[in-house]
């Protein structure tokens, strides 16, 4: 797998912009961020940049997002500003557009509300790879007129998104998007099940008001998701069979793709230092039968 570009990230921003610089000048891609900014205006990363691929011009967009943990010790010690996201990629995707970019695509460290302000300013997107949203989802979403999908956390997981053009149209389908709504509906209802069977156990146990509380609000959250899901499924049509369209799957790391090996090295040579907590240890050999345990010191 070869990467062609690297989206910075608020937990990026933590390990400080000169190790950042570092890091850049030994890979061969760049870092993006079309909304990182020194004090000046200037980027302090590559915005965007311009690719060819397949025959198309493919513009793609890095985005960082503004609310993040200790948000103004790395303002102040790094002399940097995150401006807001939607305008920064706006003003990216025009750019882009003007240097031929036929296809636009938002590698996107964006909290929900910010992807939905991009979204909204810059229809032109065309596919986000998300990075910041810790659900695990296996469908795509809509945001304004992209395909989005995010790829889990903590790096154990790589959404892939395939894009199959047909007569050279960039307007996409999601042939799956309705089996997709179907296994998710299927999903909170058996939530829904689960927790209406729990409310009444619950209900028996004595001083449990907080729980009962707490696993009340659950039900109505998955059962208001359940009624936009419905709307949603009412609201699909059957695909153009003939239609452009995107298929996104979710790989699991650990399990089908191998690591590579001087990475493998380092996290072998750690591990001896630090053995992973959640591998089985080895149990205590059992005593021999009649052993006495050890007689303590004396004490002087």
């Amino acid at each position: 797998m070869k990467l062609a570009a690297y989206a910075i990230g608020d937990r990026d921003l933590v390990l400080g912009i000169p190790l950042l610089k570092k890091l850049e000048k030994k890979a061969s891609f760049p870092f993006l961020s079309a909304n990182v900014r020194k004090e000046n205006g200037t980027p302090v990363f590559t915005p965007s940049i311009l690719l060819k691929k397949a025959g198309l011009s493919i513009g793609v967009i890095g985005a960082t997002t503004a609310l993040m943990v200790n948000g103004r010790v790395v303002r102040e010690t790094y002399k940097i500003d995150i401006k807001p996201p939607a305008i920064a990629v706006q003003k990216e995707a025009a750019k882009l557009k003007k240097q031929g970019a036929q296809l636009l695509i938002l590698l996107s460290h964006l909290n929900e509300t910010e992807l939905a302000a991009v979204g909204k300013l810059v229809p032109d997107i065309h596919i986000v790879l998300g990075g910041q949203d810790m659900r695990m989802e296996h469908s795509l979403k809509r945001v304004g007129n992209a395909f989005s999908g995010n790829g889990f956390m903590k790096g154990k997981y790589v959404s892939v998104m395939d894009l199959f053009i047909r007569n050279q149209s960039l307007t996409f389908v999601d042939r799956n998007a309705r089996s997709s709504l179907e296994n998710r509906k299927r999903a909170l209802e058996g939530q829904v099940r689960s927790r209406e069977r729990s409310l009444d156990l619950t209900k028996k146990q004595p001083n449990a008001k907080n729980r009962l509380e707490i696993i009340e609000r659950m039900i109505v959250q998955a059962k208001t998701e359940l009624q936009e899901l419905e709307m949603d499924l009412e609201e699909v049509n059957a695909p153009d069979p003939n239609a452009s369209h995107v298929r996104r799957t979710l790989t699991p790391l650990n399990k089908t793709i191998a690591d590579e090996p001087t990475c493998a090295k380092w996290v072998t040579a750690y591990r001896k230092i630090h053995p992973d907590p959640k591998k089985k240890r080895r149990a205590p050999a059992p005593k021999k039968a009649g052993s006495r345990p050890a007689k303590p010191a004396p004490r002087r």
